[in-house]
């Protein structure tokens, strides 16, 4: 027959079932005790490896990914954290992660122009015209700052095209090529890529 545990046998007991929880904790979160913006830096080194070359590297592009989304629920909330997730998921061709990381962004900068028009652009590939229309409205209701505008307002017609609005449509058209200088494929021919 076994004696009863004494009070001290209880308590180392219950301490190491507490560190083998610490212990496990940290094994399946590594990073738990790296600053937020150590995993930028760390991300910003991925993502230079994966597309600083003439040559994608998709591994090095979903390990950047990683990290920002991993600075970001530690805190880190700078501009450059969501565009750079942003350009990882672009570059990787996952478009609702790419419209998922515009949107976190827009909840903390809700006025970026940029962000506004990348995530109508990201709905826009998507097919999902209604939502793509509004965004690119709101967007464009901002101060401009965007550096292609000329763009904006091309897509925006093309989902005004998509959604019935011929006329419409074309006047963006028109403001994007006087935007631009160049002479842009009509909708009937570029809009064929979304059918």
């Amino acid at each position: 027959m076994t004696a009863p545990m004494t009070l001290p046998h209880r308590l180392l007991v219950a301490l190491l079932v507490g560190a083998v929880g610490v212990v496990g904790y940290l094994w399946v979160n590594p990073y738990f005790f790296t600053p937020a913006k150590s995993l930028y830096e760390r991300g910003l080194v991925a993502k230079e490896a994966g597309m600083g070359t003439d040559v994608l590297n998709r591994v090095a592009i979903e390990e950047a990914a990683r990290y920002f989304e991993l600075a970001l629920d530690k805190g880190y909330r700078s501009r450059a954290v969501f565009q750079n997730l942003y350009w990882c998921y672009a570059y990787s061709h996952d478009g609702p992660a790419v419209e998922a990381a515009l949107s976190r962004g827009l909840t903390r900068y809700p006025a970026d122009q940029e962000f506004w028009c990348r995530r109508a652009d990201a709905r826009l590939k998507r097919k999902d015209f209604a939502l793509a229309l509004a965004d690119f409205n709101h967007g464009l209701r901002l101060p401009a700052k965007y550096a292609y505008l000329s763009e904006t307002f091309y897509d925006r017609g093309a989902a005004k095209y998509m959604l019935g609005q011929k006329q419409e449509a074309e006047k963006d058209r028109t403001r994007a090529q006087t935007l631009s200088g160049d002479s842009l494929r009509t909708y009937e021919d570029y809009c064929k890529l979304f059918n």
